[in-house]
């Protein structure tokens, strides 16, 4: 900004009163422009992700710089307009180029702070933008300031977890320099957290700095969620990030913040940095998430419990397929390991190439062995000295779906633990060792035969012992023995020919999974606490969304579904479900249970594959007679059209709540127009107006407090639920409303403090429905068309 005393804002009191003047007028003009800052994947060097960045670039003034206009405007409430106005803008860039033929668009960042969630109901400016604009939300990433989190918790934290249930990744700024603490990581599901920029600018200050920084990305790494550093600019910082874990990294020492004609302008010069593709994401997101520190975390207990591990050198190459691998992470043990090996300094995205002849044919083998199987294998002559052994443990870790590379997973142990003597580096040992004896390299991997007919009779022995276990298990299955002991047996007749982590089978009583059965393999513990009375729609439907005409599911890799279905994604992580295959069983065209494998073996896949669809065929009638009392029992209390609660249970609903303490917020809904779609198309369109009209009902109150009362009438029985939520939710309800074209309904809602009174308050919102409902029949002549009320 122009510091010229004689400049015109050049006073403070001044300066506040042109940016408050002429703050619309910037946003009306665009003198308020978006730059560009990339955000790089630590491994690969590429653009993963841009921030957008509000620069004021006044006609009169000059650049006006964020420090001197946000404050201005954050003070004056007026920043939730200016985060709008970024959005809009983002929104249009990204609709512009998204084809990619011009530039490879990324996701991209935008700031949010709490006077957005104060002063506007962000969620619902964001998705009407989003939609309006036609961007998938995968491209816009939303960055909240630490201010955020000092509004009330529970309602933050159902606005976030709204915008990650629409596809929105949400990213926490700053972490570490105020509120930001190990306490919002437990509280809050964030995908990502920024270090604050301190950090990287006391790096080579204080020696505590490293040590912090590391602490923060092993606490992320454990949690699962993603981690990028600010402020980085030298080549130092960048290898220690890289070294730790750190996925992202932001700073100088790439790029300053750009317009966006700037970076077009380089890019058509082929000057610009490279960008990621979108679709690869997923892959090096997998890849970022493997720890590098604790082998639990890459769903591998008790993996070689019966080694003694020298210091734990993990890193992870990608394999071409063919003679290419590339350094994608390694810790600082991995990386000596190499470096000394090699005689020089690899860094991550380096190329390795095993040129002896004899070591190289080892490892090869080993790495295409765990690519066929899917599990552990072991190159046991990596490097062999008179102290120590070194061995190569190798599993396939993720693919990448775009180029067909691999990650494989590196775990390197030794069968004796090393004590070097004036050093803990065992690296300085191996050097000393290699210099006297050099290492030894021993074949034990078997020679690669060609297919002959023994292969042949190999595979007609398997297809018999395949169709073995399918009669047995379809004899036990009619068999009138115990339900639950049958079950137990169909599992242990599958766990005799495939040998998967776990085996389960799954019912489905109306909207909840439960009575899950199990088996375990060997040394696998049983996760069946959390697989019982799950929601079918949240955790389950998705198997039968996806299935093909009722096949098999088969998931290769759980990061597929890391984004459209993230708490699936979560829950099997949760459980060490690395990848999975999944049946739905039908009943007359309705799912009704499912039965999965989960970490299959690779080299099993189609068998395993071909023995669940066939027993899915087999569990179809069992499942069905028993969940028949189930479904009797649900059906008491439920309505079989929607699924929500009916009149019985709205009544036992209101006497327990008139018997206990606290408040509840109450809502009465009437369809508009049912009568007339009845009478003009008929009863199935109209049972189709009510089960829209539930779930517009559900989506905003849930399922589990709305009551089907009547052919048009619901009731929201809401308990526990503070008036501030209840209200927002009343409002974000209408506004979908008036926005809907294909359902109208009148309401009436009433919040109480004490739930004692919850009769009084149902008749209450009843008498505000119907006044509701006039409002509508004056604007709406009845004698009009059916097509003016849908």
């Amino acid at each position: 900004m122009n510091t010229d005393p004689g400049n015109p804002i050049y006073r403070e009191d001044d300066k506040r009163d042109y940016i408050l003047g002429h703050f619309s007028q910037a946003l009306d003009e665009r003198w308020i422009e978006v730059y560009y800052q990339p955000i790089m994947r630590a491994m690969t060097g590429l653009i993963c992700n841009e921030e957008a960045l509000a620069r004021w670039v006044d006609p009169v003034n000059g650049m006006i710089l964020p420090e001197e206009f946000i404050p201005v405007i954050e003070d004056a409430k007026l920043l939730h307009k200016l985060d709008l106005y970024m959005i809009d803008q983002v929104l249009s860039d990204i609709r512009q180029y998204q084809d990619g033929k011009i530039v490879q668009i990324v996701p991209i960042s935008v700031n949010v702070s709490k006077y957005d969630f104060e002063y506007c109901d962000m969620v619902y400016e964001i998705l009407k933008r989003v939609e309006a604009a036609g961007v998938s939300p995968k491209y816009l990433v939303i960055e909240i300031a630490e201010s955020v989190l000092e509004l009330e918790h529970d309602f933050i934290k159902e606005q976030l977890n709204k915008l990650q249930s629409y596809g929105f990744k949400i990213w926490m700024d700053d972490f570490g320099r105020g509120y930001g603490s190990l306490n919002v990581l437990q509280d809050f599901d964030f995908d990502l957290i920024k270090l604050d920029m301190k950090f990287m600018k006391d790096f080579s200050k204080k020696v505590k700095t490293a040590g912090i920084i590391r602490k923060i990305v092993e606490m992320a790494e454990q949690l699962g969620v993603d981690t990028l550093a600010e402020g980085v600019e030298t080549e130092e910082q960048l290898e220690f990030l890289r070294e730790i874990g750190c996925d992202k990294v932001q700073g100088f020492l790439y790029s300053k913040p750009n317009p966006l004609n700037e970076i077009l302008k380089r890019s058509d010069m082929g000057i610009g940095l490279y960008r990621e593709n979108i679709e690869e994401s997923e892959f090096y997101d997998q890849v970022g998430q493997a720890s590098l520190t604790d082998m639990e975390l890459n769903g591998d207990a008790g993996m070689l419990v019966a080694e003694t591990f020298a210091g734990i050198g993990i890193g992870i190459l990608e394999f071409d397929g063919g003679e290419t691998y590339r350094l994608m992470r390694a810790n600082a043990v991995y990386k000596e390991y190499l470096e000394t090996i090699y005689g020089r300094n690899i860094k991550v995205s380096d190329v390795i190439t095993y040129t002896d002849k004899d070591r190289k044919r080892v490892f090869d083998e080993s790495v295409r062995r765990c690519l066929k199987s899917g599990n552990w294998e072991t190159a046991y002559d990596i490097v062999s000295t008179d102290k120590v052994k070194f061995n190569t443990n190798i599993r396939l870790f993720s693919r990448d779906k775009v180029t067909g590379n691999y990650a494989i997973l590196i775990v390197m142990v030794s069968e004796k633990r090393v004590e070097g003597e004036g050093s803990d580096r065992f690296s300085d040992t191996l050097k000393e060792d290699i210099s006297l004896n050099p290492p030894s390299f021993e074949n034990v991997v078997p020679p690669v035969e060609d297919i002959d007919l023994q292969s042949e009779k190999e595979a007609l022995e398997r297809n018999n012992v395949l169709d073995s276990a399918i009669i047995r298990i379809a004899k036990l299955l009619n068999t009138f023995e115990d339900y639950n002991e049958t079950m137990n047996r169909v599992l242990e007749e599958l766990g005799s020919v495939i040998s998967p982590d776990r085996i389960c089978i799954f019912e489905r009583v109306g909207d909840k999974i439960n009575n899950p059965f199990e088996l375990c393999r060997k040394g696998i513990i049983s996760q069946k606490e959390y697989t019982q009375n799950l929601e079918y729609n949240k955790y389950f439907k998705l198997w039968a969304d996806l299935s093909v005409d009722g096949r098999a599911v088969n998931l290769d890799s759980i990061s597929r579904i890391r984004v459209s279905y993230r708490d699936v994604y979560c829950q099997l992580k949760l459980m060490g479900v690395k990848r999975i295959i999944v049946v739905p069983v039908f009943s007359k065209d309705e799912v009704i249970g499912f039965i999965a494998a989960a970490n299959y073996r690779l080299d099993e896949s189609d068998d395993t594959e071909f023995l669940l669809s066939s027993v899915a065929v087999f569990l179809s009638y069992k499942i069905a007679n028993s969940t028949l009392v189930h479904r009797l029992v649900y059906m008491a209390d439920n309505d079989a059209l929607t699924s929500a609660h009916n009149r019985y249970a709205m009544i036992k609903k209101e006497a327990e709540l008139a018997a206990g303490e606290g408040c509840v917020g109450v809502g009465f809904i009437d369809i508009n127009g049912l009568k007339e779609i009845n009478d003009n198309l008929g009863h199935d369109e109209g049972d189709l107006l009510i089960i829209r009209a539930s779930k517009l009902i559900a989506k905003h109150f849930g399922m589990e407090h709305l009551y089907r009362v009547g052919g048009d009438e619901f009731v929201v029985l809401a308990p526990d639920m503070e008036k501030y939520v209840f209200e927002r939710k009343q409002y974000q309800f209408r506004q979908e409303l008036e926005d809907n074209d294909k359902v109208s309904m009148a309401s009436g809602f009433v919040w109480i403090p004490d739930r004692r009174k919850v009769s009084e308050a149902i008749k209450t919102a009843d008498r505000l429905m119907y006044e509701d409902k006039a409002k509508f029949y004056v604007a709406h002549d009845r004698r009009r068309s059916h097509k003016e009320y849908v």
